[in-house]
Order: structure tokens, then sequence, then C-alpha cells
């Protein structure tokens, strides 16, 4: 099956937990023998005024039939045009979300208009987009909780996790790299059984 990891990229950055997700799940599915392509777009996480712009470059990306499957990651690679879709949502944009209105982590504030334009567009995108999903999953208990409020997990009729494990492992946090791939390739083979046994062509939905 080819599937194709979405997420963005932070340029001349070398290494970080997400960085090591997006590869970690890429290394599982392939051990698995699925085709996988990692599919990226760098954003500019100080861009203030590009947000929306920068977001929207995904929603102009569509994979279509290229990838049997596309497993998204970072914000705003949910955007992404694709066929058959699960979301793996590592963290909302926090500085429109939980730390709106709080200077020392975020350059947005309610004093603005125009960051509150900016902050219900990035949230009813979300909304709409991720409620093209078939599954939605979380890393944390934080991002869950941000989520279960939005529109987009009721339209997925339930097709959501809300917890910090996938399919009943606990996603695994710290340096070891070696660590990471033996848990995603556990991950990988229990959602590969499980599929198989529902008939499933995806490993990963």
């Amino acid at each position: 099956m080819k599937v194709a990891v979405a997420t963005t990229q932070d340029l001349f950055v070398r290494g970080g937990g997400a960085a090591s997700h997006a590869a970690g799940l890429a290394r599982a599915l392939s051990s698995l023998g699925h085709e996988v392509e990692v599919v990226q777009i760098p954003f500019d996480w100080s861009s203030k005024v590009d947000v929306l712009r920068q977001a929207y470059q995904w929603r102009l990306l569509d994979l279509g039939e290229a990838a049997d499957l596309v497993v998204t990651l970072k914000f705003p690679a949910f955007y992404v045009r694709a066929a058959r879709k699960v979301a793996w949502i590592l963290h909302q944009h926090r500085p429109l979300y939980d730390n709106f209105d709080l200077p020392e982590h975020s350059a947005f504030s309610s004093s603005h208009p125009e960051d509150i334009a900016i902050r219900d567009a990035v949230r009813g995108w979300d909304n709409r987009y991720l409620g093209e999903m078939r599954r939605i999953f979380t890393n944390s208990r934080t991002v869950a909780t941000t989520c279960c409020g939005w529109a987009a997990w009721r339209r997925t009729r339930g097709r959501v996790s809300c917890s910090t494990r996938w399919r009943g492992r606990r996603v695994p946090r710290g340096p070891s790299t070696r660590d990471a791939d033996r848990s995603w390739r556990a991950c990988a083979r229990r959602r590969a059984a499980s599929a198989s046994a529902r008939g499933s062509i995806s490993a990963a939905s």
C-alpha cells in the first residue's frame, strides 16, 4: 500500500520530537512492506501575518489518488486534500488556542481585531478539514481535551481516539531513536493485524 505521511518542516532545524515522530512512523510502516513517502512543506512558526497563507498552501496540495492513505501529523498538514486520510494530531497551532492572549507564548492578542480574525479563521478551517478524516488520534491529553470541543470531532461520528495511546501503546517519549523505532514498529504491527482481521486495506486507519 502507498502511504503518505504529511507534516510540516522547520527549515535548518535537525532533530526534534515531531521530526522523530514522522520518521519513526515512516520506518515502521516501511518495515511492514508499505511504500511510504514523507510529504513536507516548510512552515515558519514565527510568522504572525503569514499564518493563513502558509496554512492554506496545504489545502492547495491535492494528493488525490496518489496515495492509498495519507496520515497527517502537524498543523496545518491536515488541510491537505486526499481521497483517504487520517489525522494523528501532535498539536494544534497553540498561539491561537491555549496560548492565545499569553504574551510570553503567543504574539496573538484579543486586543487586536486582526488577531481575532486570524484565530477564528484557523479554528474554522480546523473544524472543516478535520471533519474530512476517517479517524482522528492525538498524542496528548492536552490536545485531546482541546480537540474534543471541535465540531470536526463530532462529524467523524465516533471515529476519534481522545487518548495518548495508539492502539493500546503509549506514544514513545525520550531521546532514544532505537526505542522509538521499536515502539512504532510494534504499534504498526498491532494495527496491521487488527486491520487484516477487519478486512481493512489500511494498517493505520
